[in-house]
């Protein structure tokens, strides 16, 4: 897989693809078949990107994707990943807001019916099954006739304004309505309302078919983008695609430092057919040789598949940035410093795993999933819930035992407080998920999660049982054949992770300058709802720009990454058969 045995310092490819994540390798994959030759570089020294699952125990049953990502659906199929479909049996619970006791109140919710009418006859958006609350309904009607509307130079001056902003010049008296945009902009992107762009989130919104494909809720016909989990993680694509590739393709721990782009002739070999020069060096505290990664590439069309900060002038002052000659245009520069993290602008979010012996919740009637659309500083850090256990005891986990479990995820300003209470309690490294076997009856999450389903346990006259019983046997099994995986350890209490999600954009700043105003709204470039900024995929002379920040449609999922890279992959495609001039000589003509 790995070339970086080779002593040969120059390297001649048609393509040469910078990032090793789900986007590279997927357009690697397509620019393979179409018969060019390529070069995968990654700094890292593995594969996989955000998709590399460092422990399948700690991801296989919180990652997921949709019942609409067509995608990831066929390479599922055609790889014969597993999937397994969200547990939906049982009823929901939702933690709101109460304008009379001006607190938080649970609530249940119907699960949805074989018979529910799609699309509901009322708006193309219902949650009449889910919401009661008129003003909230307002809410969500306004949100997605905003999503699927907007479009031309006003749609500039939604990204000047958060969120926030938006939803109280329209609903400056409904208190309840401003705890459901918190909920939403967590759910949605792991960040508080106040610090995004309303166009981001009305943009993603759209990238994503609607809030209906977004969310899991009772009226959708489907799971909503998380309909199905992924029993052996996210590698098990990369693995897969990888195998598509011819050997020696991917080059590791191989840092891009500077993209060339010839305009005049440096040699007979090299141009006019690979205008483009690519200089790498080991990364930065690497413990890599010299002689087997500073190589230089030269290439017909260079495919960026990283995200924007690795490739941001504004970080240009750290070493590993890479730079370009001749500097990307202006416009672009300034579309790649809002997509870069510059403003710490990436979601994150911490997911609490607690281990039961029995499924008390459902037990209960519950289906395990729960929605805090409340603050924080109304009850509890806990953002939602869901029931991830392992319901056929098989996967990369456990060969035989069924795994009961429910996952809390704590997004956006709700991580802080989780993470401030972990790393006051316990030593933590953050590429390392801690096993916690004692002292968490007091977390903030446990004690969260207890609160709201007391009530429904109560009335049941049922307990919640602490995670962890009747688990102290397991390690006494361990010599028993085909009783546990290869690599697999036994249960803990609890799993706690941390996680970054994806990049969003903060209000912009518009210029007080009408002349600077003007230049604006002349080179920004927007290509209608979901399609997102446009400048930051459009490509410069031979270089083209991929990742899932570049999607048109589901970015931040793995489903937009995958996309993105196919499209970059069939631009470069289309650009190599056009030739020079715009004169068609087939990709023959250039191998």
């Amino acid at each position: 897989m790995d070339s970086d045995s080779a002593l040969d310092s120059e390297v001649e490819v048609d393509v040469v693809i910078v990032g090793a994540g789900l986007s590279g390798i997927r357009a690697a994959v397509e620019l393979h078949k179409a018969g060019l030759t390529i070069a995968i570089l990654e700094m890292t020294d593995r594969v996989g990107g955000q998709c590399h699952d460092a422990s399948t125990q700690d991801t296989a049953r919180i990652t997921s994707i949709g019942d609409t990502h067509t995608e990831m659906l066929s390479l599922a199929k055609d790889f014969k990943i597993d999937l397994t479909k969200q547990h939906r049996e049982g009823l929901s619970l939702q933690q709101r807001y109460d304008r009379i006791q001006d607190g938080p109140q649970v609530v249940e919710t119907i699960p949805a019916l074989e018979k529910v009418v799609w699309p509901p006859e009322e708006y193309q958006l219902s949650f009449r099954s889910l919401i009661e609350d008129p003003a909230i309904q307002r809410f969500y009607r306004r949100i997605s006739d905003l999503s699927e509307t907007w479009h031309g130079p006003d749609a500039l001056f939604l990204d000047a304004v958060s969120f926030l902003e938006l939803v109280e010049a329209n609903f400056s008296h409904s208190k309840a309505v401003q705890q459901e945009a918190h909920f939403l902009t967590s759910y949605l992107l792991s960040v508080d309302p106040a610090r995004v762009s309303a166009l981001y989130v009305l943009d993603h919104i759209a990238s994503g078919g609607g809030l209906a494909n977004l969310y899991f809720h009772p009226d959708s016909p489907g799971g909503g983008a998380h309909h199905f989990r992924l029993p052996q993680g996210r590698q098990a694509f990369i693995t897969n695609l990888v195998d598509l590739l011819p050997d020696g393709s991917i080059h590791l721990s191989t840092m891009v430092t500077k993209i060339t782009q010839q305009t005049t002739p440096i040699s007979k070999i090299y141009y006019p057919s690979h205008p483009c020069k690519v200089e790498t060096s080991p990364p930065s505290g690497s413990d890599s040789t010299a002689s087997t990664n500073t190589k230089t590439f030269y290439a017909k069309k260079v495919l960026l598949a990283t995200p924007p900060s690795l490739y941001s002038p504004c970080w240009s002052h750290f070493p590993d940035v890479l730079t370009f000659h001749p500097p990307l245009p202006a416009h672009k520069v300034a579309s790649i410093h809002r997509h870069s993290g510059r403003y710490n602008n990436y979601g994150i979010f911490t997911t609490v795993t607690f281990y039961f012996s029995q499924p008390w919740w459902r037990e209960a009637g519950l289906s395990g999933s729960m929605d805090c659309r409340v603050t924080r500083d109304l009850d509890g850090p806990i953002s939602w819930v869901r029931d991830t256990s392992d319901d056929e005891g098989g996967g990369k986990i456990n060969t035989t035992r069924k795994v009961w479990s429910l996952t809390c995820w704590c997004a956006g300003e709700n991580a802080y407080e989780v993470w401030k209470w972990f790393d006051k309690t316990y030593p933590v490294d953050d590429e390392t998920p801690e096993e916690i076997k004692g002292g968490w009856e007091a977390s903030p999450v446990w004690m969260h999660l207890l609160r709201v389903f007391k009530e429904r346990l109560d009335a049941l006259e049922m307990e919640i049982p602490l995670p962890g019983q009747a688990f102290s046997g397991w390690e006494g099994e361990e010599e028993k054949e085909g009783e546990r995986a290869e690599g697999a350890k036994p249960l803990s209490v609890y799993l706690f992770r941390k996680w970054t999600g994806v990049c969003f954009t903060p209000p912009r700043e518009l210029p007080s300058n009408g002349d600077e105003l003007e230049e604006l709204l002349r080179t920004w470039k927007y290509d209608g709802p979901g399609k997102g900024d446009a400048t930051m995929r459009e490509p410069f002379r031979n270089v083209h720009f991929a990742g899932t920040e570049t999607a048109e449609e589901w970015r931040g999922f793995m489903e937009g990454a995958a996309r993105s890279g196919l499209r970059g992959a069939r631009e470069i495609v289309q650009a190599l058969k056009k030739g020079e001039g715009g004169k068609s000589q087939g990709l023959k003509a250039y191998l």
